[in-house]
């Protein structure tokens, strides 16, 4: 047995690869990914069996270049952008995708903040709000909160309230909620009932907080890949098909009607 295996042995990083290709979370243009087949069994717990899921991605500057034209032959149906992280922080490629998203694409897109627990919530708003008023995005403002940096739940919930109701003023769209069952749990909790929220969750079977009310998003891998993006990415969907869409289109927001965004 060692014989034939040490015969063997140089094609096993071969053989390594070869696994790792087939069973990577991946959009192809037309299917699901392989790994992620379940999904289907986990949508009928959620809405009917027959809710078909709309794909998305999230991105960043970690993502570097990204060709958008092949993006669209994909299975993407939706977008959200990096825009901004704690009081002063954009982006570096976010007006560039955001120009061309608008101008170029087809695609429902939308943005998103990092959300620092320990800094000034009206300071971060003002941020975000500067960044993305110039762009009518279809979908709502998403808030990504996952980090405490040791502050108390009761004062993240506090400061989590000030940037979502300065968001939602400015924007005329209730931020979507962002992150992982855990912080939920622990951090944010029932008094953010009335926002969608989106789960971060990498396992095969997803593991909702028991208590959110609007579960709508699941981000089932950060290693995915998509035909445009050369390294990986974050892939998402929309749980709740159709429904889910109408729920987080921002067709409120005042710069589509043409009112200042202060």
């Amino acid at each position: 047995m060692k014989e034939q295996f040490n015969k063997y042995k140089k094609y096993l990083p071969l053989a390594i690869l070869i696994v790792f290709i087939l069973f990577r979370p991946t959009f192809n243009g037309s299917t699901l990914p392989e790994t992620h087949k379940s999904l289907a069994e986990q949508y009928a717990q959620h809405v009917g069996a027959n809710t078909k899921p709309i794909h998305g991605i999230d991105v960043s500057y970690d993502q570097g270049e990204i060709d958008w034209a092949k993006i669209m032959q994909t299975d993407v149906g939706f977008v959200y952008l990096k825009a901004t992280d704690g009081m002063t922080y954009t982006d570096p490629t976010f007006h560039q995708h955001m120009a061309i998203l608008s101008k170029q694409t087809t695609l429902l897109y939308g943005a998103y903040h990092f959300f620092e627990a320990e800094d000034d919530p009206e300071k971060q708003a003002e941020n975000f709000i500067q960044q993305v008023s110039a762009y009518s995005p279809h979908l709502s403002p998403m808030v990504d909160v996952e980090v405490t940096k040791d502050q108390d739940p009761v004062e993240i919930r506090k400061r989590l309230k000030i940037f979502s109701d300065k968001v939602q003023a400015a924007t005329g769209c209730l931020p979507i909620i962002y992150s992982y069952r855990s912080f939920w749990d622990l951090d944010i909790g029932p008094n953010f009932d009335q926002h969608v929220f989106w789960l971060a969750d990498y396992a095969q079977k997803m593991d909702a907080p028991a208590k959110v009310k609007k579960l709508t998003l699941w981000q089932y891998s950060e290693k995915g890949r998509v035909n445009g993006i050369s390294g990986p990415v974050d892939l998402d969907v929309i749980m709740t098909g159709e429904d889910g869409l109408t729920a987080i289109r921002c067709t409120k927001n005042k710069h589509l009607r043409g009112e200042d965004i202060g």
